[in-house]
C-alpha cells in the first residue's frame, strides 16, 4: 500500500519513499545551516574547558540521536495516517469527484465508481452526462452553470444510469475550486437517494390516503400547536391549509368543549388515550360536533397527540330526531285515547299504556303487569276468542276490526275491538302488537239502531200512509203494511210494485187517469236524487168505480252514507171533503162577512154623527151653565152669601171637568178610527221634547228627567204621541208633592221581550188596584189630591194595542210608578 501510487486531494501522486528522502534532504539543508561553529580562540581553551566542551558534544549527539529517533517514529505515524486518510476516500459512503468546466471527471473515488457500475479508470476523463438520464440533462447543466457563474454551491438532485442497470437517484451537493494551475474545478459529493424517494413516494401515498381518510387527522402538541393535519381537517372546519395551521386547538373548541380540556388532557395522560365526544366552531362560526380518539404518540423525537375526529353532527340530527320521534312515540303512547298494546303469543303482557290499562279497570300498566298472567283466561269473556285471534295473526301476519267480548278487573263486561300485526321486539322475540277499542258505546248504538229499525218498522206498518223507500237508483228497498195491502186491494200485484223493483218505471209505465200525475213523480224523484230540491208534494186523484179518492204523494230526500227516497202516499179524500165544506162555509161566511161590513161602516158613520151630535148638544148647554154662574159671581156676588159663592163655584168647575170629560171620551172614541201610518218614531226625542214642554209650564217646578238616547220604534207617530203625552204627563202630574221630583224613560227587557218604560217617584199605587187603572173613568186618587178625568191610561192602553202591544204597571203607595209597555206588529 506505501508503495502504492495514491490519488490525494490535490491530484498529485506521491510515495512513502520519495516522502522520507525529501525529508531528509531539508533536515541536512536545516543541518548545514545549523552547523557547529568553532568559537574562535580555539587554541586558548584550557584542559578543563576542551574536557567540558567535548562532554557537550557527546550530549548534544545523544539528543541528536534521540531526534532522529522521534522523527523517524513520527514519519512512520504520518504514513500511517496518510494511508488511511487514502483508504476513507476511496471507502468513503459517499462518492467523490472532481469535474472540470466542460463537465469532465477528473478523478473520483471508488464509492462513485461502484455508484456508477463502472470501474474507477473508466469514469476519468469521462463526461458526467454520460452517466445522467436524457431527461434530468437540463437540472445537471442548469446547476454546473451556476456554480461556474456565481460560485455559489449547488444542490440537486437526478436520475442516473448504472451500467446494464435501472436508473438511481442521486443527490449532488456540489463547490467550486481551482486546480493547482488555477484552472477552475467543481468538486462535488454523490449520495445515492433512491431509497429515500421510495419512502417520499411511500410517504407520499400515506399522505394521500390520510388527505383521502373520511376523518379529520390531527397532531398536535399538549399546548394545542398543530402539527400535521390531513385535507378533510381542513374542509371539516372551512379553513385554508395555512389559516387552520396557524390556529390553536382552543381557537375551535366552543365554550363546552373548552370547559373540559384539562379534564381531558389530564386522563389522556393518565390512560395514553381516550375517546370523547367534542364540538369545534366551523369557520362560519356553526358548531361541528365530532367523535373524538386522541393517543399520546411521538412526533420528532418529542411526546404528541394523534387525533382522529369524525363529524358527528348530522348523525346527532338525526339522534336527536330519533329521539324526539321517540318521545313522540312515547307521548303519543302514553297519551293514545286507544289502548295500545305488546304480548307474547304464550299470552303475557309485554307493554300496555295507561289508555289499555283504565280501559280493563287497572290503575296503571303496572298494576295490570303484576295481576294478569293469562291474557286469555284474565281478560277475554270466552278464552276462545283469544285462539281465534292468534290463529289469524299467526296465519295471515296481521288481525282487523276483530271484535269480541272482553272482562274487566271488576268482572264486568264490555265489547273491544282488536287491530294489529305479528312481529317482533326490539329483542329479536316474537310479539303481538296492536290497539284496542272499547266499542260498547258503538254495539250499543248498533242494537239501539237495530232496535229502531223493528220500531220504525212497526211504526211505518202502524202508519196509513202507503210508504216506499228507494235506493240511489229509484229502486224500492222497504214498504211498509199500508203500501202492500193498497196493491191486493188494487190488484197491483205485478213485478213493478215488488221489492227490488224500479219505482221510477212504475211511475214512468203508468197509464190511465193519473198518468200525467205519475211522470210528475218520477220527475220529482230524479229531482231528488240529483239534489235539485229536497222534498215535493204532488197531489192525484185515484178514483175508483166505487168512490172518488184523492191522495198526496209526499217525496222526501235523506242522506246518511248513501241517498234515500222516502215515498209516502197519504189518502186525502177526507180532507179533500172537508176542504169542499169549509170553502163552501168560507163562501157562506165571507157573504156574512160583506153584510156585517156594511152593516159596521153604517154603525161608525152614525157613531161620528153621534160624536159630532154630543160634542155640540152637551157643549152649548156646559157653555150656557159655565157662562151664565161667572155672570152672576161677577154682578150679584155682594148680594151673595160666602156658601151661595161657594155652590157657584162649585157649579163652575163642574162644568168645566164635565167638557173636559167630553173633550177626552171624543179622544178615545177617535183612537180606535184613526188612520194608523206606521214609521220610525223617536221616542227619546218625543219624550224630551214632552217634558220641556211640561218644564216650561210650569217654571217653577225643577224635576230630574232621565231620558235613554237612541229609542227607535215602529208605530204611528201621533197616536204614539199622545199615547207619550199622558204617561209623561201623569209622570209630572203626580210628582207633584215629591220633594225631588225624578222621572226616566227607557227600555228593558221582560219575560224575553222589549219593553219600553215611564219610571217617577210621585204618588205611586196601591197594587191592590192596579185592574182598575186602565178602565175609562178610574180613578185612583180624587180629583182634589190630582186633577185628571180618567181617560188617560185608557187611551194608552187602546193605543198601545193598536200597535201589538201590551201596557201594564208595577207601583207601590208613596213610592213612585212604573209605566210598561211593549211594541210589536201595528195593528191598522
Amino acid at each position: 500500500m506505501t508503495k502504492e501510487k495514491q490519488l490525494g486531494p490535490d491530484g498529485d501522486g506521491v510515495t512513502s519513499k520519495d516522502s522520507a528522502q525529501t525529508l531528509r534532504k531539508r533536515a541536512e539543508g536545516i543541518a548545514r545551516g545549523k552547523a557547529f561553529r568553532r568559537p574562535e580562540h580555539l587554541e586558548s581553551l584550557s584542559i578543563e574547558a576542551t574536557r567540558q566542551a567535548l562532554h557537550e558534544l557527546q550530549v548534544h549527539q545523544i539528543e541528536m540521536e534521540m531526534q532522529n529517533e522521534e522523527l523517524r517514529r513520527i514519519q512512520g505515524e504520518l504514513d500511517a495516517s496518510r494511508a488511511r486518510y487514502f483508504d476513507l476516500y476511496d471507502l468513503a459512503p459517499v462518492g467523490y469527484f472532481t469535474l472540470n468546466e466542460q463537465g469532465l471527471i477528473l478523478e473520483a473515488n471508488l464509492t462513485a465508481a461502484t455508484q456508477m457500475g463502472v470501474a474507477r479508470s473508466a469514469l476519468v476523463k469521462q463526461p458526467l452526462s454520460r452517466f445522467i438520464l436524457p431527461e434530468d440533462q437540463d437540472i445537471h447543466y442548469r446547476h454546473r452553470k451556476l456554480l461556474f457563474e456565481t460560485g455559489a454551491p449547488q444542490v440537486f438532485e437526478l436520475r442516473l444510469v448504472k451500467k446494464d442497470a435501472a436508473p438511481f437517484w442521486a443527490r449532488i451537493d456540489a463547490t467550486a475550486a481551482q486546480g493547482a494551475d488555477g484552472a477552475p474545478l467543481c468538486r462535488a459529493t454523490l449520495i445515492d437517494i433512491t431509497e429515500r424517494k421510495k419512502t417520499e413516494a411511500r410517504v407520499g401515498s400515506l399522505v394521500a390516503m390520510l388527505d383521502a381518510a373520511p376523518a379529520s387527522i390531527t397532531v398536535h402538541d399538549f399546548d394545542g400547536r398543530f402539527h400535521y393535519a390531513n385535507r378533510k381537517t381542513f374542509d371539516m372546519h372551512g379553513y385554508e391549509d395555512s389559516e387552520f395551521m396557524a390556529l390553536r386547538l382552543h381557537d375551535l373548541d366552543v365554550p363546552e368543549s373548552a370547559a373540559l380540556i384539562a379534564e381531558r388532557m389530564q386522563l389522556i395522560k393518565e390512560k395514553g388515550e381516550a375517546t370523547f365526544e367534542a364540538s369545534h366552531f366551523h369557520k362560519n362560526g356553526v358548531a361541528i360536533q365530532m367523535e373524538v380518539f386522541v393517543k399520546v404518540v411521538e412526533w420528532q423525537g418529542a411526546s404528541a397527540l394523534l387525533s382522529i375526529a369524525s363529524d358527528i353532527t348530522e348523525r346527532k340530527l338525526a339522534e336527536e330526531a330519533v329521539r324526539k320521534s321517540e318521545e313522540k312515540y312515547r307521548n303519543l303512547f302514553d297519551n293514545a285515547l286507544e289502548g295500545v298494546y305488546q304480548s307474547t303469543p304464550e299470552g303475557r303482557l309485554i307493554s300496555a299504556n295507561m289508555a289499555f290499562a283504565r280501559m280493563f279497570g287497572y290503575a296503571s300498566p303496572e298494576d295490570i303487569f303484576n295481576t294478569v298472567t293469562d291474557i286469555a283466561s284474565q281478560m277475554y269473556a270466552n278464552p276462545d276468542d283469544r285462539k281465534i285471534a292468534v290463529g289469524i295473526l299467526m296465519e295471515t301476519g296481521q288481525i282487523k276490526d276483530f271484535e269480541c267480548r272482553m272482562r274487566r278487573k271488576d268482572g264486568s263486561i264490555f265489547w273491544a275491538r282488536f287491530d294489529g300485526r305479528f312481529t317482533k321486539t326490539k329483542y329479536g322475540k316474537p310479539c303481538f302488537q296492536g290497539f284496542v277499542i272499547d266499542i260498547t258505546e258503538r254495539k250499543q248504538a248498533e242494537e239501539a239502531v237495530q232496535n229502531a229499525r223493528w220500531f220504525l218498522q212497526r211504526v211505518q206498518d202502524a202508519l196509513s200512509f202507503h210508504i216506499a223507500i228507494l235506493d240511489e237508483a229509484g229502486v224500492i228497498v222497504q214498504v211498509n203494511t199500508a203500501w202492500r195491502n193498497f196493491g191486493k186491494q188494487n190488484d197491483l200485484q205485478h213485478p213493478n210494485s215488488c221489492i227490488g223493483q224500479s219505482y221510477l218505471d212504475v211511475c214512468e209505465q203508468a197509464s190511465g187517469p193519473d198518468s200525467e200525475e205519475a211522470l210528475l213523480v218520477a220527475q220529482a224523484i230524479r229531482d231528488l236524487l240529483a239534489g235539485r230540491q229536497d222534498r215535493a208534494a204532488i197531489e192525484y186523484p185515484c178514483h175508483a168505480p166505487y168512490e172518488e179518492r184523492w191522495f198526496v204523494v209526499h217525496i222526501t230526500r235523506f242522506d246518511d252514507n248513501h241517498r234515500w227516497i222516502v215515498v209516502a202516499h197519504e189518502n186525502i179524500t177526507d180532507r179533500k171533503q172537508i176542504e169542499e165544506e169549509i170553502r163552501k162555509m168560507n163562501d157562506e161566511l165571507e157573504s156574512r162577512v160583506r153584510g156585517r161590513t156594511a152593516q159596521l161602516e153604517a154603525s161608525n158613520k152614525a157613531l161620528e154623527a153621534f160624536s159630532s151630535s154630543v160634542s155640540h148638544d152637551l157643549r152649548a148647554p156646559l157653555r150656557s151653565i159655565e157662562g151664565f154662574s161667572h155672570a152672576i159671581l161677577e154682578e150679584y156676588r155682594e148680594k151673595l152669601d160666602e156658601t151661595g159663592q161657594n155652590y157657584l163655584d162649585r157649579v163652575c168647575g163642574a162644568a168645566r171637568r164635565m167638557g173636559q170629560l167630553i173633550d177626552d171620551t171624543l179622544k178615545l172614541s177617535r183612537v180606535a178610527r184613526f188612520d194608523f201610518q206606521c214609521a220610525a218614531v223617536d221616542l227619546s226625542r218625543m219624550v224630551r221634547e214632552i217634558a220641556e214642554a211640561h218644564q216650561q209650564s210650569n217654571p217653577d217646578r225643577v224635576v230630574d228627567v232621565n231620558v235613554q238616547e237612541g229609542i227607535i220604534v215602529q208605530g204611528d207617530r201621533h197616536l204614539m204621541k199622545i199615547a207619550m203625552e199622558n204617561l209623561v204627563g201623569n209622570a209630572f202630574k203626580f210628582t207633584g208633592k215629591a220633594a225631588h221630583p225624578q222621572i226616566e224613560f227607557g227600555k228593558t227587557i221582560k219575560d224575553d221581550e222589549i219593553a219600553y218604560y215611564v219610571r217617577d217617584n210621585g204618588a205611586g199605587f196601591d197594587m191592590a188596584y192596579v185592574d182598575k187603572l186602565f178602565g175609562p173613568f178610574q180613578r185612583l186618587h180624587t180629583a182634589e189630591e190630582f186633577a185628571g178625568t180618567g181617560i188617560g191610561l185608557a187611551t194608552v192602553q187602546r193605543i198601545i194595542a193598536r200597535h201589538g202591544g201590551r201596557v201594564w204597571a208595577e207601583g207601590e203607595a208613596g213610592k213612585g210608578a212604573t209605566f210598561y209597555f211593549t211594541l210589536c206588529a201595528p195593528i191598522a
